[in-house]
Protein backbone atom coordinates (compact mmCIF):
# COMPACT_ATOMS: atom_id res chain seq x y z
CA UNK A 1 0.00 0.00 0.00
CA UNK A 2 1.32 3.34 -0.96
CA UNK A 3 2.12 5.73 1.95
CA UNK A 4 0.71 8.82 1.93
CA UNK A 5 2.30 11.63 4.07
CA UNK A 6 -0.28 13.44 6.17
CA UNK A 7 -0.01 16.98 8.71
CA UNK A 8 0.38 15.41 12.06
CA UNK A 9 -2.60 15.25 14.11
CA UNK A 10 -3.30 15.55 17.54
CA UNK A 11 -4.78 12.53 20.09
CA UNK A 12 -7.74 14.98 20.26
CA UNK A 13 -7.83 14.94 16.66
CA UNK A 14 -7.60 10.97 15.63
CA UNK A 15 -10.63 10.46 18.48
CA UNK A 16 -12.13 13.04 16.75
CA UNK A 17 -12.12 11.02 13.88
CA UNK A 18 -13.35 7.88 14.75
CA UNK A 19 -15.72 9.43 16.44
CA UNK A 20 -17.16 10.74 13.51
CA UNK A 21 -16.39 7.84 11.56
CA UNK A 22 -18.00 5.80 13.80
CA UNK A 23 -19.18 6.93 17.09
CA UNK A 24 -23.28 6.71 16.20
CA UNK A 25 -22.62 2.87 14.72
CA UNK A 26 -20.69 1.87 17.32
CA UNK A 27 -23.52 3.47 20.17
CA UNK A 28 -26.09 1.87 18.37
CA UNK A 29 -24.62 -1.76 17.65
CA UNK A 30 -21.64 -2.24 19.69
CA UNK A 31 -20.01 -2.13 23.53
CA UNK A 32 -17.36 -2.06 25.36
CA UNK A 33 -17.24 -5.78 25.84
CA UNK A 34 -17.41 -6.11 22.18
CA UNK A 35 -14.47 -3.89 21.09
CA UNK A 36 -12.26 -5.63 23.83
CA UNK A 37 -13.00 -8.63 22.29
CA UNK A 38 -12.28 -7.17 18.44
CA UNK A 39 -8.58 -5.82 20.45
CA UNK A 40 -8.11 -9.45 21.36
CA UNK A 41 -8.75 -10.65 17.31
CA UNK A 42 -6.48 -8.06 16.23
CA UNK A 43 -3.82 -8.83 18.37
CA UNK A 44 -3.87 -12.47 17.85
CA UNK A 45 -3.68 -11.50 14.13
CA UNK A 46 -0.82 -9.34 14.54
CA UNK A 47 0.79 -11.68 16.31
CA UNK A 48 0.57 -13.82 12.98
CA UNK A 49 1.37 -11.54 10.57
CA UNK A 50 4.72 -10.67 12.80
CA UNK A 51 5.06 -14.92 13.25
CA UNK A 52 4.76 -14.98 9.54
CA UNK A 53 6.44 -11.49 8.16
CA UNK A 54 3.21 -10.62 6.90
CA UNK A 55 2.34 -7.35 4.89
CA UNK A 56 -0.46 -7.20 6.70
CA UNK A 57 0.99 -6.28 9.81
CA UNK A 58 0.89 -2.52 9.63
CA UNK A 59 -2.96 -2.88 9.12
CA UNK A 60 -3.10 -4.84 12.93
CA UNK A 61 -1.07 -1.84 14.08
CA UNK A 62 -3.78 0.69 12.91
CA UNK A 63 -6.57 -1.69 13.91
CA UNK A 64 -5.74 -1.79 17.40
CA UNK A 65 -5.29 1.51 17.48
CA UNK A 66 -8.77 2.44 15.80
CA UNK A 67 -10.53 -0.24 18.56
CA UNK A 68 -9.08 1.61 21.35
CA UNK A 69 -10.00 4.91 20.48
CA UNK A 70 -12.97 3.27 19.73
CA UNK A 71 -13.56 2.30 23.45
CA UNK A 72 -12.42 5.41 24.91
CA UNK A 73 -15.37 6.84 22.42
CA UNK A 74 -17.93 4.69 24.43
CA UNK A 75 -17.19 5.31 27.51
CA UNK A 76 -16.75 8.88 26.70
CA UNK A 77 -12.98 9.23 27.84
CA UNK A 78 -10.48 11.44 26.91
CA UNK A 79 -7.63 9.69 25.55
CA UNK A 80 -5.36 12.99 25.37
CA UNK A 81 -6.14 13.88 29.59
CA UNK A 82 -5.84 10.20 30.62
CA UNK A 83 -1.98 9.75 28.68
CA UNK A 84 -0.95 13.43 29.53
CA UNK A 85 -1.84 12.37 33.27
CA UNK A 86 -0.44 9.06 32.98
CA UNK A 87 3.08 9.97 31.07
CA UNK A 88 4.75 13.04 32.11
CA UNK A 89 8.44 13.85 30.13
CA UNK A 90 10.55 11.89 32.64
CA UNK A 91 10.45 8.39 34.17
CA UNK A 92 9.01 7.81 37.39
CA UNK A 93 10.93 5.47 39.16
CA UNK A 94 14.59 6.75 38.18
CA UNK A 95 13.76 10.35 37.00
CA UNK A 96 15.65 10.10 33.52
CA UNK A 97 14.36 12.17 30.78
CA UNK A 98 15.81 9.78 28.05
CA UNK A 99 17.69 6.15 28.05
CA UNK A 100 15.58 5.01 30.91
CA UNK A 101 16.67 1.18 32.07
CA UNK A 102 14.02 0.54 34.13
CA UNK A 103 12.64 -2.13 31.96
CA UNK A 104 8.83 -1.70 33.96
CA UNK A 105 8.80 1.98 34.21
CA UNK A 106 6.27 2.40 31.45
CA UNK A 107 3.71 1.27 34.04
CA UNK A 108 3.32 3.96 36.13
CA UNK A 109 3.17 7.34 35.78
CA UNK A 110 5.62 9.89 33.63
CA UNK A 111 4.88 13.71 32.42
CA UNK A 112 4.03 14.72 29.04
CA UNK A 113 2.34 17.58 30.46
CA UNK A 114 -1.08 18.82 32.13
CA UNK A 115 -3.72 17.37 30.10
CA UNK A 116 -5.13 19.78 27.52
CA UNK A 117 -4.33 21.29 24.84
CA UNK A 118 -3.66 19.72 21.62
CA UNK A 119 -0.32 16.62 22.20
CA UNK A 120 0.58 16.05 18.85
CA UNK A 121 0.02 12.08 18.43
CA UNK A 122 3.91 11.90 16.71
CA UNK A 123 4.97 14.18 19.70
CA UNK A 124 3.98 11.57 22.38
CA UNK A 125 5.27 8.66 20.14
CA UNK A 126 8.58 10.39 20.25
CA UNK A 127 8.70 11.29 23.62
CA UNK A 128 7.58 7.53 24.62
CA UNK A 129 10.91 6.52 22.22
CA UNK A 130 13.18 9.06 23.91
CA UNK A 131 12.68 7.85 27.25
CA UNK A 132 11.65 4.15 26.83
CA UNK A 133 13.05 3.36 23.30
CA UNK A 134 16.57 1.82 24.60
CA UNK A 135 14.59 -0.34 27.53
CA UNK A 136 11.93 -1.13 24.94
CA UNK A 137 14.49 -2.62 22.23
CA UNK A 138 16.28 -4.52 25.41
CA UNK A 139 13.25 -5.94 26.14
CA UNK A 140 12.57 -6.94 22.30
CA UNK A 141 9.43 -6.72 20.17
CA UNK A 142 8.56 -10.22 22.15
CA UNK A 143 8.17 -8.79 25.40
CA UNK A 144 6.45 -5.74 24.65
CA UNK A 145 3.73 -7.36 22.18
CA UNK A 146 3.33 -9.20 26.11
CA UNK A 147 3.23 -6.12 27.62
CA UNK A 148 0.29 -5.16 25.71
CA UNK A 149 -1.26 -8.58 25.69
CA UNK A 150 -1.15 -8.15 29.58
CA UNK A 151 -2.54 -4.31 29.33
CA UNK A 152 -5.59 -5.58 27.46
CA UNK A 153 -6.14 -8.05 29.85
CA UNK A 154 -5.96 -5.88 33.20
CA UNK A 155 -8.00 -3.52 30.95
CA UNK A 156 -10.93 -6.02 30.44
CA UNK A 157 -10.67 -7.02 34.00
CA UNK A 158 -11.48 -3.47 34.78
CA UNK A 159 -14.49 -2.86 32.67
CA UNK A 160 -16.05 -6.03 33.63
CA UNK A 161 -15.98 -4.91 37.23
CA UNK A 162 -16.80 -1.44 36.45
CA UNK A 163 -13.46 -0.41 37.67
CA UNK A 164 -13.48 2.91 36.48
CA UNK A 165 -10.24 4.00 37.80
CA UNK A 166 -8.70 1.18 36.58
CA UNK A 167 -10.24 1.72 33.35
CA UNK A 168 -8.76 4.97 32.85
CA UNK A 169 -5.42 3.57 34.05
CA UNK A 170 -5.53 0.59 31.86
CA UNK A 171 -6.73 2.37 29.17
CA UNK A 172 -3.37 4.74 28.77
CA UNK A 173 -1.41 1.73 29.52
CA UNK A 174 -2.33 0.00 26.45
CA UNK A 175 -1.90 2.91 24.33
CA UNK A 176 1.75 3.74 25.47
CA UNK A 177 2.76 0.13 25.10
CA UNK A 178 0.99 -0.02 21.64
CA UNK A 179 2.68 3.02 20.68
CA UNK A 180 5.77 1.73 22.01
CA UNK A 181 5.32 -1.61 20.06
CA UNK A 182 4.42 0.44 16.41
CA UNK A 183 8.17 1.97 16.90
CA UNK A 184 9.56 -1.06 17.53
CA UNK A 185 8.31 -2.11 14.36
CA UNK A 186 9.67 0.80 12.70
CA UNK A 187 6.71 3.16 12.06
CA UNK A 188 7.91 6.48 12.61
CA UNK A 189 4.70 8.29 12.37
CA UNK A 190 1.40 7.10 13.84
CA UNK A 191 -0.64 9.60 12.44
CA UNK A 192 0.64 8.16 8.80
CA UNK A 193 0.27 4.69 10.01
CA UNK A 194 -4.03 5.85 11.05
CA UNK A 195 -4.38 7.63 7.94
CA UNK A 196 -3.01 4.34 5.51
CA UNK A 197 -6.06 2.41 6.88
CA UNK A 198 -8.77 5.07 8.09
CA UNK A 199 -8.02 8.32 5.30
CA UNK A 200 -11.13 10.23 7.17
CA UNK A 201 -13.49 7.48 5.61
CA UNK A 202 -14.56 4.04 6.88
CA UNK A 203 -11.67 1.20 6.23
CA UNK A 204 -14.34 -0.74 4.28
CA UNK A 205 -17.13 1.22 2.74
CA UNK A 206 -15.31 4.41 2.13
CA UNK A 207 -17.70 6.44 3.57
CA UNK A 208 -17.31 9.43 6.11
CA UNK A 209 -19.61 8.57 8.89
CA UNK A 210 -20.19 5.06 8.14
CA UNK A 211 -23.80 4.38 8.28
CA UNK A 212 -25.12 3.11 11.28
CA UNK A 213 -27.78 0.43 9.51
CA UNK A 214 -25.08 -0.16 6.62
CA UNK A 215 -23.85 -3.73 6.57
CA UNK A 216 -19.94 -2.72 7.97
CA UNK A 217 -19.70 -4.49 11.59
CA UNK A 218 -19.39 -2.05 14.10
CA UNK A 219 -15.24 -1.67 15.42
Amino acid sequence: MEVVMIEERTIQGWQNTFRALYGKRNRLRSSPERILLRLQIELSCLAESVRKNSPDIPRSLAGIGARIFALANLFELDVEALVAMKYPGHCVYCGCEADCHCLDAVRSPIVLGTPGPEIPIDKLQGALKRIYGKSNEKQGRANVFAHIAEELGELTFAVLEGNEKGVHEELADLFAWWMGYVTLQGVASISTLLYQFYPDTCSRCRQNPCPSNGTCPPL
